[in-house]
Protein backbone atom coordinates (compact mmCIF):
# COMPACT_ATOMS: atom_id res chain seq x y z
CA UNK A 1 0.00 0.00 0.00
CA UNK A 2 1.92 2.65 -1.27
CA UNK A 3 -0.70 5.41 -1.96
CA UNK A 4 -3.05 6.66 0.77
CA UNK A 5 -4.97 8.58 -1.57
CA UNK A 6 -6.73 7.31 -4.69
CA UNK A 7 -9.47 10.17 -4.97
CA UNK A 8 -12.04 6.95 -6.69
CA UNK A 9 -14.08 7.80 -3.52
CA UNK A 10 -14.30 11.55 -4.32
CA UNK A 11 -17.87 10.80 -5.65
CA UNK A 12 -19.17 8.88 -2.60
CA UNK A 13 -18.23 4.83 -4.23
CA UNK A 14 -15.64 2.49 -3.18
CA UNK A 15 -14.20 -0.96 -4.36
CA UNK A 16 -15.40 -3.98 -2.61
CA UNK A 17 -12.69 -6.85 -2.52
CA UNK A 18 -13.08 -7.81 -6.31
CA UNK A 19 -13.36 -4.59 -7.52
CA UNK A 20 -17.47 -4.13 -7.27
CA UNK A 21 -18.39 -0.69 -6.30
CA UNK A 22 -20.64 0.48 -4.48
CA UNK A 23 -21.84 3.49 -2.45
CA UNK A 24 -20.09 3.97 0.86
CA UNK A 25 -23.45 3.73 2.28
CA UNK A 26 -23.99 0.68 1.13
CA UNK A 27 -25.55 -1.82 3.94
CA UNK A 28 -21.95 -4.04 3.35
CA UNK A 29 -20.20 -1.08 3.75
CA UNK A 30 -21.81 -0.17 6.85
CA UNK A 31 -21.22 -3.59 8.13
CA UNK A 32 -18.05 -3.62 7.73
CA UNK A 33 -16.76 -0.11 9.03
CA UNK A 34 -18.74 -0.89 11.77
CA UNK A 35 -16.42 -3.89 12.64
CA UNK A 36 -13.40 -1.44 12.31
CA UNK A 37 -14.95 0.69 14.71
CA UNK A 38 -15.33 -1.90 17.09
CA UNK A 39 -11.91 -3.41 16.23
CA UNK A 40 -10.68 0.23 17.41
CA UNK A 41 -13.02 0.37 20.26
CA UNK A 42 -10.90 -3.01 21.52
CA UNK A 43 -7.21 -1.34 21.14
CA UNK A 44 -8.67 1.36 23.33
CA UNK A 45 -9.56 -1.29 25.33
CA UNK A 46 -6.29 -3.48 25.71
CA UNK A 47 -4.54 0.20 26.15
CA UNK A 48 -6.13 0.49 29.36
CA UNK A 49 -5.70 -2.85 30.20
CA UNK A 50 -2.34 -3.15 30.15
CA UNK A 51 -1.93 -0.46 32.88
CA UNK A 52 -3.22 -3.75 35.41
CA UNK A 53 -1.21 -6.20 35.91
CA UNK A 54 -4.86 -7.83 37.05
CA UNK A 55 -6.36 -7.59 33.28
CA UNK A 56 -2.94 -7.90 30.83
CA UNK A 57 -4.05 -11.62 30.05
CA UNK A 58 -7.58 -10.05 28.90
CA UNK A 59 -6.03 -8.14 27.30
CA UNK A 60 -3.89 -10.94 25.14
CA UNK A 61 -7.34 -12.33 24.46
CA UNK A 62 -8.41 -9.05 22.69
CA UNK A 63 -5.95 -8.28 20.72
CA UNK A 64 -6.64 -12.16 19.46
CA UNK A 65 -10.30 -11.04 19.14
CA UNK A 66 -9.02 -8.05 16.88
CA UNK A 67 -6.95 -10.47 14.60
CA UNK A 68 -10.54 -11.98 14.16
CA UNK A 69 -12.59 -8.71 13.34
CA UNK A 70 -9.84 -8.00 11.02
CA UNK A 71 -10.89 -11.33 9.59
CA UNK A 72 -14.42 -10.58 9.49
CA UNK A 73 -14.03 -7.21 8.35
CA UNK A 74 -12.00 -8.75 5.46
CA UNK A 75 -15.17 -11.07 4.66
CA UNK A 76 -17.86 -8.57 4.62
CA UNK A 77 -15.94 -6.22 2.50
CA UNK A 78 -15.99 -9.29 -0.43
CA UNK A 79 -18.66 -10.92 -2.16
CA UNK A 80 -19.29 -14.03 -0.56
CA UNK A 81 -18.78 -15.78 -3.78
CA UNK A 82 -15.20 -14.62 -3.85
CA UNK A 83 -14.42 -15.63 -0.32
CA UNK A 84 -12.39 -18.62 -1.29
CA UNK A 85 -11.00 -17.19 -4.44
CA UNK A 86 -9.22 -14.70 -2.31
CA UNK A 87 -8.47 -17.15 0.69
CA UNK A 88 -9.80 -15.09 3.44
CA UNK A 89 -9.97 -16.34 7.41
CA UNK A 90 -13.11 -17.97 7.59
CA UNK A 91 -14.86 -17.34 10.99
CA UNK A 92 -15.22 -21.03 12.49
CA UNK A 93 -17.32 -22.36 15.10
CA UNK A 94 -14.15 -22.92 17.11
CA UNK A 95 -14.24 -19.20 17.57
CA UNK A 96 -17.94 -18.74 18.76
CA UNK A 97 -17.22 -21.88 21.48
CA UNK A 98 -13.95 -19.99 22.62
CA UNK A 99 -15.92 -16.91 23.26
CA UNK A 100 -18.52 -19.22 24.69
CA UNK A 101 -16.30 -20.70 27.36
CA UNK A 102 -14.51 -17.02 28.06
CA UNK A 103 -17.63 -16.16 28.90
CA UNK A 104 -18.37 -19.22 31.11
CA UNK A 105 -14.83 -18.70 32.96
CA UNK A 106 -15.75 -15.31 33.34
CA UNK A 107 -19.31 -15.69 34.92
CA UNK A 108 -17.72 -17.90 37.81
CA UNK A 109 -15.44 -15.16 38.87
CA UNK A 110 -18.74 -12.78 39.26
CA UNK A 111 -21.41 -12.35 41.54
CA UNK A 112 -24.54 -13.52 40.09
CA UNK A 113 -26.85 -11.09 37.73
CA UNK A 114 -30.76 -10.51 39.82
CA UNK A 115 -31.07 -7.42 37.47
CA UNK A 116 -30.13 -4.81 35.23
CA UNK A 117 -26.83 -2.73 36.12
CA UNK A 118 -25.64 0.31 34.22
CA UNK A 119 -22.99 0.24 32.28
CA UNK A 120 -20.58 2.17 34.62
CA UNK A 121 -17.60 1.24 36.91
CA UNK A 122 -13.67 1.37 36.36
CA UNK A 123 -12.49 3.43 33.16
CA UNK A 124 -11.82 -0.16 31.02
CA UNK A 125 -15.07 -1.41 31.89
CA UNK A 126 -17.13 1.47 30.37
CA UNK A 127 -15.21 1.64 27.28
CA UNK A 128 -15.77 -2.07 27.11
CA UNK A 129 -19.52 -1.81 27.61
CA UNK A 130 -19.15 1.09 24.84
CA UNK A 131 -17.59 -1.78 22.48
CA UNK A 132 -20.35 -3.67 23.65
CA UNK A 133 -22.98 -1.18 22.11
CA UNK A 134 -20.77 -1.13 19.06
CA UNK A 135 -20.76 -5.24 18.76
CA UNK A 136 -24.26 -4.85 19.02
CA UNK A 137 -25.23 -2.41 16.45
CA UNK A 138 -22.48 -4.07 13.92
CA UNK A 139 -25.08 -7.25 14.53
CA UNK A 140 -27.73 -5.36 13.38
CA UNK A 141 -25.71 -4.07 10.54
CA UNK A 142 -24.76 -7.66 9.67
CA UNK A 143 -28.32 -8.54 9.84
CA UNK A 144 -29.30 -6.45 7.25
CA UNK A 145 -27.10 -8.30 4.88
CA UNK A 146 -27.97 -12.01 6.25
CA UNK A 147 -27.45 -13.68 3.05
CA UNK A 148 -24.02 -12.04 2.23
CA UNK A 149 -22.83 -12.81 5.61
CA UNK A 150 -20.18 -15.40 6.00
CA UNK A 151 -20.99 -18.76 8.04
CA UNK A 152 -20.99 -17.92 11.78
CA UNK A 153 -20.35 -14.82 11.85
CA UNK A 154 -23.51 -13.67 13.30
CA UNK A 155 -23.26 -16.27 15.50
CA UNK A 156 -19.51 -14.71 16.39
CA UNK A 157 -20.86 -11.18 16.89
CA UNK A 158 -23.36 -12.47 18.89
CA UNK A 159 -21.34 -14.20 21.22
CA UNK A 160 -18.78 -11.53 21.27
CA UNK A 161 -21.35 -9.21 22.81
CA UNK A 162 -22.26 -10.93 25.33
CA UNK A 163 -18.53 -11.92 26.10
CA UNK A 164 -17.88 -7.97 26.33
CA UNK A 165 -20.77 -7.69 28.64
CA UNK A 166 -18.89 -10.45 31.31
CA UNK A 167 -15.63 -8.73 30.35
CA UNK A 168 -16.58 -5.44 31.84
CA UNK A 169 -18.13 -7.17 34.87
CA UNK A 170 -15.42 -9.31 35.17
CA UNK A 171 -13.11 -5.94 35.27
CA UNK A 172 -15.28 -4.22 37.53
CA UNK A 173 -14.80 -6.99 40.09
CA UNK A 174 -10.83 -7.51 39.11
CA UNK A 175 -10.73 -3.73 40.12
CA UNK A 176 -12.63 -3.94 42.55
CA UNK A 177 -15.67 -1.64 41.75
CA UNK A 178 -19.45 -2.02 42.79
CA UNK A 179 -21.61 -2.26 39.97
CA UNK A 180 -24.62 0.09 40.04
CA UNK A 181 -28.40 -1.86 39.78
CA UNK A 182 -30.75 -0.11 37.35
CA UNK A 183 -33.61 1.04 39.30
CA UNK A 184 -36.65 3.84 38.85
CA UNK A 185 -34.88 7.27 39.81
CA UNK A 186 -37.10 10.45 40.73
CA UNK A 187 -35.62 14.05 39.75
CA UNK A 188 -32.80 14.99 42.07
Amino acid sequence: MSKIYTKTGDQGETSLLGGKRVPKNHPQIEAYGTIDELNTCLGLICCEMIKWDNLKNSALNLECLQHWLFDLGSLLATEKKDHEKYKLNPITLEQVQFLEKQIDGMNEQVLPLRQFILPFGCEVSCRIHLARTVARRAERCMLSIKDSCPSNSIEFINRLSDFLFVLARFCNAKMGVKEICWEKKKLL
